[in-house]
């Protein structure tokens, strides 16, 4: 586990799968932080369109990408950076 700061965190996504958000029910958490619903925010920057793309997450609804370029924020990619913005401190869970 590696500690995240209740503030801006940089993570490399380094996995081979592509969750999507918002199918938690489903597929279980994609972001494995503890305690779990830390993460409110994640942005990335979206090379293609020169823009920085965001998804907000509800405790009550769960993740809800932004209108227009970050509305095909959806899905974690492989090899991407992300931008997350936590409410608490917390640990990073995610294996491989």
């Amino acid at each position: 586990m590696s500690p995240l700061a209740a503030e801006w965190n940089i993570v490399s996504w380094d996995s081979l799968n592509e969750p999507t958000l918002g199918q938690e029910s489903i597929y279980g958490t994609p972001l494995p932080v503890i305690p779990n619903n830390s993460i409110y925010r994640i942005y990335r920057y979206n090379s293609s369109t020169d823009q920085w793309e965001k998804t907000d997450h509800y405790d009550d609804w769960g993740w809800d990408p932004a209108s227009g370029a970050s509305a095909k924020f959806t899905t974690l990619q492989p090899d991407r950076g992300y931008y997350f913005r936590l409410n608490q401190s917390a640990a990073w869970g995610h294996t491989q």
